[in-house]
């Protein structure tokens, strides 16, 4: 990555932004708990006040008219993320503030001697999710040390230098450039330039509103630009350490450079940026569906929740559902299919926006001409491939993230639940590119009769995240959720990247999160003993709820009171 490809003239303010953080990067790091946090309350007060004009830019990037099927979840992708990062830092500091680390809502010890720390929920308000996450330490960690591997950036007494971070900012997502920036402010203690998308570009007025005050101040700088732009920046001298969120690409880009001298850079493990690099790369988002007495409800509902998993943001997600590995021989396998189809064909359709989706489906049916092919009016038919061979070593949709509206199965032999597990595990591990974050669906009635091997499948899982009867992605949106890529990969084979983010109980050590869901809906899962207050998940796009119940939760998390409740269960009964 070089910086010849910027010109004189877009170099001079560039420099002057990282010049204004270096001037401002040691007062950062000495600044009071206190005053920290008012910054917080700002942005937080900010949001609220450009929560709609945020929506409306975001349903334009998205091509989503207001008021239509697909016009209520991007509260969750938009304010409502930011909002619960922003409370949930509030909360982190003003414990620190009264002298004493944030508290996670319960630790144990695991049979294998692992800490884990149940981060969700954490209060009432918080079980009307239904979801629960906990994080599971390294080894080393136990439950009397984990409080002395918190918050440690808030424990050295006089921090006498600061450092300046470059953050490269999603082009799905503006929420997640805003959210990296507070996690280098908060967690890092760096002062940081946010470089934002192109293709995010009309949300740049509500970013820079909602900075403004740690920009007025020389602790945040805010610029738009293409991939020169960042080069320019990670390259820059007066910058100590880099973020990005995107793909392996970028990331072997930044980190070793472009053409043959990257790549030889590449394969000897020898780096050209030498700076701290920590990235979120995505990857390929399995879904591990495990045999067992699922009746017809119990398709429909699962159904559901993958089409949801494939669909969220038109699949321009980091961790879409793209690989189903199904059990084969199993009867109900190929019923969970069609059902799968049946419910994208009932969907309202909508189009893709962000770039290079055409290529990807273009490339993906000329290797699989029996693909399936919905709604082909779109730009880009949402696209079905049945019957994988789960033996390809060369198979595309193993090797890389298709990020669209694309949805793939393969098939492993079923001897019985247990070892199906078992080679289910060993071949995403093995054959799937990416770390970041899997799923497993299973009945209860066969996750108590393989209780021991279900355990170890989650503890033998690589990955940063494990969903069990629960999309991964949920935990992005819970702050307290460590964030990330598998720990361990090398940078020059990086998988879903290095380092974790949001983290707001700010553990230093976490290994994976795992969240937790009933495998039945509202309607039956009380009569299995599970808990279960929503009638469909937050994220689905089945039974998607509307703005009315998205601006309502937004406030909730901004405001978190039983006040907002009632408002919330109507909207959410009313499908509004």
């Amino acid at each position: 990555m070089g910086q010849a490809s910027v010109t004189p003239a877009r170099t001079a303010p560039l420099d002057r932004c990282v010049a204004d953080l270096v001037a401002g990067k040691d007062r950062w790091a000495r600044l009071p708990i206190a005053e920290k946090a008012g910054y917080l309350e700002a942005v937080r007060r900010r949001t609220l006040g450009v929560m709609d004009d945020w929506l409306a830019g975001a349903r334009d990037i998205a091509g989503v008219p207001a008021g239509s099927h697909w016009s209520g979840p991007e509260w969750g992708a938009g304010p409502w993320f930011l909002l619960l990062a922003v409370v949930a830092l509030q909360d982190t500091l003003a414990a620190l503030e009264r002298g004493r680390p944030p508290t996670p809502a319960d630790v144990w010890t695991r049979p294998d001697g692992r800490t884990v720390a149940r981060v969700f929920p954490a209060s009432g308000l918080d079980r009307l999710m239904s979801t629960s996450a906990e994080v599971w330490m390294q080894p080393g960690v136990t439950v009397a040390s984990l409080p002395e591997t918190m918050a440690t950036p808030y424990r050295q007494a006089s921090p006498e230098e600061g450092e300046v971070a470059a953050v490269l900012g999603a082009g799905n997502l503006t929420v997640a450039g805003l959210s990296d920036v507070l996690h280098q402010l908060y967690l890092e203690g760096r002062v940081a330039v946010l470089k934002t998308s192109p293709v995010q570009a009309p949300l740049d007025d509500v970013v820079a509103h909602i900075l403004a005050p740690l920009v007025e101040d020389g602790y945040v700088r805010v610029t738009a630009g293409g991939g020169e732009v960042g080069a320019y920046l990670v390259d820059h001298p007066g910058v100590d350490a880099v973020h990005l969120t995107g793909g392996r690409a970028t990331h072997d880009a930044i980190v070793f450079g472009i053409g043959a001298e990257g790549a030889r850079r590449k394969a000897a493990n020898r780096p050209r940026l030498t700076k701290p690099v920590t990235s979120e790369l995505g990857g390929v988002g399995p879904v591990i569906v495990v045999p067992g007495p699922w009746t017809r409800r119990d398709v429909t509902t699962q159904a559901e929740k993958i089409v949801s998993m494939a669909l969220y943001n038109a699949g321009h997600t980091c961790i879409s559902a793209q690989v189903l590995v199904l059990p084969a021989g199993w009867p109900t396998s190929q019923v969970l299919l069609d059902e799968i189809e049946h419910q994208m064909r009932r969907l309202p359709p909508r189009d893709v926006f962000y770039p290079g989706s055409g290529d990807r489906h273009r490339q993906l049916v000329e290797r699989h001409p029996s693909a399936i092919e919905l709604h082909r009016d779109l730009q880009v038919p949402w696209t079905l491939v049945w019957g994988l061979d789960a033996g390809a070593e060369d198979e595309v949709c193993f090797t890389e993230e298709l990020f669209g509206p694309f949805l793939t199965a393969t098939t492993l032999p079923a001897y019985s639940p247990a070892s199906y597990l078992q080679a289910a595990v060993d071949f995403v591990d093995t054959r799937l590119a990416g770390t970041l974050a899997a799923c497993v669906l299973i009945h209860p009635v066969t996750a108590r009769r393989v209780a021991p091997e279900l355990d170890r499948s989650v503890e033998r899982l690589r990955y940063g995240t494990v969903g069990v009867n629960e999309w991964p992605g949920v935990a992005s949106f819970f702050p307290a959720c460590p964030w990330g890529g598998a720990p361990g990969a090398p940078l020059n084979d990086i998988q879903s990247g290095r380092g974790f983010v949001h983290n707001t109980l700010m553990f230093a050590r976490p290994h994976k999160t795992v969240a937790r869901n009933s495998f039945h809906p509202m309607s039956r899962a009380w009569r299995h003993r599970q808990w279960q207050t929503l009638p469909h998940p937050l994220y689905s796009v089945t039974h998607p709820y509307g703005d009315e119940t998205g601006r309502r939760y937004t406030r909730l998390a901004a405001e978190p009171s039983w006040r907002h409740v009632p408002g919330i269960l109507a909207a959410s009964a009313r499908g509004r």
